[in-house]
């Protein structure tokens, strides 16, 4: 999907990112607390493991610092997760 918006132009992969990120922030509002908190981690956590994988075999930083990516992820998650009440 983000490849065809790519292809379109950068005005329809800006739109298809910003549906996609409306749409899990209503899904995350209306389900319960713990399966917010799921799908939230999931989406962090796999979107972290994007990057990384992009840094690494496109950018060609180090595999084992960009691993430092997934701490800074895992403390901005949990800090949130705090600050929300959770």
């Amino acid at each position: 999907m983000f490849a065809w918006g790519l292809a379109k132009g950068p005005a329809v992969f800006a739109l298809l990112g910003a549906m996609w990120f409306l749409a899990f922030c209503v899904v995350i509002m209306v389900i319960p607390r713990l399966l917010a908190e799921i799908l939230s981690l999931a989406l962090v956590s796999g979107h972290t493991w994007g990057t990384m994988t992009w840094l690494v075999n496109r950018v060609g930083l180090n595999y084992h610092l960009c691993l430092l990516f997934f701490v800074l992820s895992a403390t901005v998650y949990i800090l949130s997760l705090r600050k929300s009440g959770g």
